[in-house]
């Protein structure tokens, strides 16, 4: 009998428990060449936003990966994909590591060695080190915080560069909101900018 009150008890807190540890993340890609660094290529992608609606399928899953891409070759037309999971290992999210642990979820940058805008922005640690992860933020449930990052990259098969400029809008046991990200401010935010040229 007791057992099965304890069951109950748990199957009842379960998705409280859930939500507050649900994980979803926005992210906002632009790329683009040399052909859109000045003129109305410049001026379009300046004005893309760092926040959109998020659909609310997003906030179903314990991890949810709302992407939205912006390339130079589609003239700068959104392009959106969602990909929901139970681990976050399976997003696909190669700079950015997480740590859920106490009801707080703990966001690292790692810098990518083919981002060759890092020149500037890599330090090292008393023995030399190469510091390749830095702490960007630790969020608490119903909060959210914003990472921007940029870059220049290289084909190495032909030796073309492109350019990035990145916003991951990440929250922590939100409430559903389609508009959340817009109409609410970040609780932190980390931004690693170089000059691009």
């Amino acid at each position: 009998m007791a057992t099965q009150k304890r069951r109950q008890a748990d199957a009842r807190s379960s998705p409280t428990e859930s939500a507050v540890s649900r994980v979803l993340v926005q992210r906002i890609n632009v790329t683009w060449t040399k052909a859109s660094r000045g003129g109305d290529g410049a001026r379009i992608r300046n004005a893309l936003p760092d926040a959109l609606p998020l659909p609310l399928e997003a906030f179903t899953a314990p991890w949810t990966l709302h992407s939205i891409y912006y390339h130079e070759s589609n003239d700068f037309t959104k392009e959106e994909v969602i990909k929901k999971t139970d681990s976050p290992d399976v997003l696909g999210i190669r700079v950015l590591r997480f740590k859920l642990c106490n009801r707080q979820l703990a966001v690292s940058f790692l810098h990518d060695s083919a981002n060759a805008a890092l020149v500037d922005r890599i330090q090292v640690d008393l023995q030399g080190n190469e510091i390749l992860e830095v702490d960007a933020f630790v969020l608490e449930p119903e909060q959210w915080g914003q990472l921007v990052y940029n870059g220049r990259f290289v084909d190495m098969d032909t030796g073309n560069w492109w350019y990035e400029h990145t916003v991951f809008n990440i929250g922590l046991g939100l409430k559903p909101a389609k508009d959340l990200f817009r109409s609410t401010r970040p609780a932190s935010r980390f931004v690693e900018l170089a000059r691009l040229h």
